[in-house]
């Protein structure tokens, strides 16, 4: 299966482990919010190296798609979507877009504006060229300020873990032809239902494609459901992390 984000973008070689490494901080897991917490740490002066066991790419398709400014625990990390593609220059078709909360029954009844919107998988290797990525890294054990691996052994001062626990349980993604919305996110208020109207492609979890008999479906993808872990969580914990370090 592909997925929509991985349409017409190019291969590239991930970044391996070679050599013994030592940081101030490492991260555990190159997913969304193991990234965020990286540049998070970069930002306060903390030289950062991220591990991660599979590629970017498959962490990028286990992303529910973009955080929606719904709290204000959200706006504290949303304002850095703009911010950070501002000040690296990330190339990751960036935009703003709305935000529709509605009913399952009833036309949107909220609308929230210019809502920061991205290519997950061009966000993510643009983040790559700013903060040390190591992909395909089997982790082999923990130790105190070591961790071994399959490649090579690195040393850090302070540890933060990004990662959730792989599981059984898979979510199955549709990207959708053929329907008529205007673009943005939409959120259901009565049900879990999270849409997003990117170009000509409605995306949303396949098990609501029956709300739209008259769609074609475009892309179909699988993601595992529990590996995801919310980026202001991770970087709450990148926060108290330093706090605490007193480096």
């Amino acid at each position: 299966m592909i997925s929509v984000w991985e349409a017409g973008i190019d291969e590239r070689e991930p970044r391996s482990l070679k050599k013994d490494q030592s940081c101030q901080v490492l991260i555990l897991g190159g997913n969304l919010a193991g990234l965020f917490a990286a540049l998070f740490c970069m930002e306060k002066g903390y030289q950062v190296i991220v591990i991660e066991e599979g590629v970017l790419e498959e962490r990028a398709l286990e992303i529910s798609f973009f955080d929606k400014i719904t709290n204000l625990k959200t706006w504290s990390y949303s304002i850095w979507y703009p911010w950070l593609t501002a000040k690296y220059g990330f190339k990751c078709s960036f935009k703003r877009m709305p935000a529709y909360y509605y009913c399952l029954s009833q036309k949107p009844t909220a609308r929230m504006p210019k809502q920061p919107v991205f290519h997950p998988i061009r966000w993510m290797r643009e983040v790559s060229q700013q903060v040390d990525v190591y992909e395909g890294v089997e982790i082999i054990k923990e130790k105190k300020k070591q961790l071994d691996t399959s490649r090579a052994v690195v040393h850090f001062e302070m540890l933060l873990d990004a990662r959730k626990q792989p599981g059984e349980e898979k979510e199955l993604w549709t990207a959708m032809e053929g329907v008529s919305l205007d673009q943005g996110i939409y959120l259901c208020m009565d049900g879990t239902a999270d849409f997003l109207m990117w170009k000509e492609w409605l995306i949303m979890r396949d098990s609501y494609r029956f709300l739209f008999p008259k769609g074609q479906m475009a892309y179909r993808w699988e993601i595992d459901g529990k590996r995801k872990e919310g980026i202001y969580e991770s970087m709450e914990r990148a926060r108290r992390l330093l706090k605490e370090s007193g480096l």
